[in-house]
């Protein structure tokens, strides 16, 4: 019995580890790519609003959206380096975009067919929130987390940049009945 416990904790433990590792800054210094259908700068706001088929790469991260708001902070009422008013293709870099640049982000929403892609790892939800003042990330709405065959199934996850804690929540629209569900499939050479 104590085998298996041990077993289980040994397969469990990279398959939580997911959500850390693929929302993590490993990637920070290079640059970001968004492309988007289309782009909206509400300047007074310090809102921009990118719509349709978005899609942002940092590196080996890749992340997939209907809709990314991106909020902005800085002293004055220009938007991020490099985002413009666009109807066709809009692409955005990270400079001015990023913690410390003339108006850096304070928050980015991603909603709608939310998906983030890493190198050995996916998450899936319908909503996602990344508070870069709190270094705090969370998803929701039918959250669902891969690591080769391994699957984390929830309705929300938040993840605390900051310490590495990851959670993962049942709820009522969680498709689980508002439990949280794993499914881990053991390495074949691994002795029992």
């Amino acid at each position: 019995m104590k085998r298996f416990f041990l077993s289980l904790i040994l397969v469990l433990f990279p398959v939580l580890a997911v959500a850390q590792i693929a929302l993590s800054p490993q990637d920070s210094d290079k640059p970001v790519e968004i492309t988007a259908d289309s782009l909206k700068v509400v300047q007074a706001d310090k809102v921009a609003v990118f719509e349709g088929n978005v899609e942002a790469i940092q590196g080996n991260i890749n992340l997939k959206s209907n809709r990314m708001t991106v909020y902005y902070r800085g002293g004055d009422s220009t938007a991020p380096k490099g985002a413009k008013d666009a109807k066709k293709k809009a692409a955005a870099p990270a400079s001015g975009m990023s913690p410390g640049g003339s108006n850096s982000v304070s928050k980015i929403l991603v909603e709608g067919n939310v998906f983030l892609k890493t190198a050995g790892e996916t998450a899936q939800s319908e909503k996602g929130l990344y508070d870069v003042e709190k270094a705090l990330v969370t998803l929701e709405q039918n959250v669902v987390l891969t690591k080769e065959k391994n699957v984390l199934k929830g309705n929300k996850l938040v993840y605390e940049m900051k310490t590495g804690k990851s959670q993962l929540f049942g709820g009522s629209s969680g498709g689980q009945g508002g439990r949280v569900k794993g499914l881990f499939i053991p390495d074949k050479g691994m002795k029992h």
